[in-house]
């Protein structure tokens, strides 16, 4: 049986710390959420059950233009 999943624009994921080369994607399913983080070489795929998401918190954040900054500065 094939899933159907829907991107969620706008919306994505970060690993831990200071990663310039990843890329991230959030896939709604019918029953869980998809998060697809691509490296450019690899692709990992973990699924969230809608039913083991406690909250959700939404915090506006300037840490990807600082570390969008620091990696300039730095290529500079």
């Amino acid at each position: 049986m094939a899933k159907t999943y829907h991107p969620i624009p706008k919306i994505g994921t970060g690993r831990f710390g200071f990663q310039l080369a990843v890329r991230s994607r959030l896939y709604a399913g019918t029953d869980h959420l998809m998060i697809v983080q691509n490296t450019g070489y690899t692709e990992d795929y973990k699924r969230v059950a809608y039913d083991d998401i406690r909250y959700v918190t939404v915090v506006q954040t300037y840490g990807q233009i600082q570390q969008g900054m620091a990696a300039g500065a730095i290529l500079l």
